[in-house]
């Protein structure tokens, strides 16, 4: 086996989730924008959390077969119906629950990802993956330091399992992205 040498390495793959975006502080900062006005007063922080601890049990439903291959939109709207009235929030409007659960799409990325994400590109081709939809990536401001689109969850069921990865900027044809034998 050849060893490994760091200069070797030509492209970069990396979580955005958490990774590149708060997605926490984000979450917790959306609710409190739309919600406070309407005179809810709960722990932002906390239904960030609670919003997020669905996410492994949503999306085992869909490994298991209990419900259909779904946009993370779905199943972050599905969570968000779980979670409402554990804050007493049950009755909020239509119009405000998609506002809600568009906060998914205005995830601020962490302070340091812009200048990191400009760095890397200097030597590195960036490849932000994510289980997360292409419209939900897209306009990720951390997707936007990369200059192009991340790589997201397949989109059919038939491989709900595995990513496929993209790379942007796209390499030039000289360059062979493939794994040592």
């Amino acid at each position: 086996m050849t060893p490994f040498s760091p200069g070797d390495v030509k492209a970069l793959f990396f979580d955005v989730f958490g990774t590149l975006v708060d997605w926490r502080g984000g979450i917790a900062r959306e609710a409190r924008a739309i919600l406070a006005p309407l005179g809810h007063e709960i722990d932002w922080p906390a239904f960030a959390d609670a919003w997020r601890a669905e996410y492994q049990p949503g999306m085992e439903e869909v490994r298991a077969g209990r419900i259909p291959f779904s946009k993370l939109d779905v199943l972050h709207r599905r969570n968000l119906e779980r979670i409402l009235p554990r804050f007493g929030l049950a009755d909020l409007s239509e119009d405000v629950k998609v506002h809600l659960n568009r906060a998914w799409h205005r995830l601020d990325a962490w302070p340091d990802v812009p200048r990191g994400l400009h760095l890397l590109r200097r030597r590195y081709l960036l490849a932000p993956v994510s289980n997360g939809n292409i419209s939900l990536m897209s306009i990720s401001p951390a997707a936007t330091a990369c200059h192009g689109t991340p790589s997201s969850a397949p989109r059919s069921p038939a491989t709900t399992s595995q990513s496929r990865a993209s790379i942007w900027p796209p390499p030039k044809p000289s360059i062979s992205l493939r794994a040592p034998a």
